[in-house]
């Protein structure tokens, strides 16, 4: 009898097994197969997404470094172009004040040549007029040699004592 029970406890056993096993495949394996396949179909565009981004990012990064070299060479580009503009300053100040320096020695040249000629008319008038006076001392006076000598070393040194008191 034990095993007459245990055999029909095997069989309802058995048929209680396939029936909920039928009920299960009818009802709950279909939807769980397709909840586990949404699941599969999110965690693969997740996935893929995330691939995407991590591709987008790298691209984003090549981009940001080219751009940073772009602009490091604009920088150096700039620096030059201001290190040139500085030496073109500095060589056309010094071309200006060589120019200058040039043109005050001009002038000063000029200013000299202007007062040599002055101090040289002043000479030859002053001459003249010594001239005049020993010629006309000479004329009222009839000179021997010696006293000829004399009048005109008298007003050389005249002439000598008023050219230093005319350049103190």
């Amino acid at each position: 009898m034990n095993l007459v029970i245990d055999q029909r406890l095997l069989a309802w056993t058995l048929i209680t097994f396939g029936g909920v096993v039928a009920i299960l495949a009818k009802y709950a394996f279909k939807p769980l197969q397709q909840l586990l396949a949404e699941r599969e179909k999110k965690i693969r565009d997740s996935l893929e997404e995330a691939r995407k981004a991590r591709e987008g990012a790298e691209v984003i990064r090549r981009e940001g470094e080219a751009r940073m070299n772009e602009a490091r060479e604009e920088a150096r580009r700039i620096l030059e172009e201001g290190r040139r503009m500085a030496a073109d300053v500095r060589s056309e100040a010094g071309r200006a004040a060589r120019e200058e320096a040039e043109a005050l020695l001009r002038k000063a040249r000029e200013e000299m040549g202007r007062e040599s000629r002055r101090s040289v008319d002043a000479l030859r008038g002053t001459v003249a007029a010594i001239s005049l006076q020993v010629a006309k001392d000479v004329i009222r006076e009839n000179l021997d040699e010696n006293r000829h000598r004399q009048l005109v070393d008298e007003y050389l040194q005249r002439l000598k004592e008023a050219h230093g008191n005319t350049q103190r």
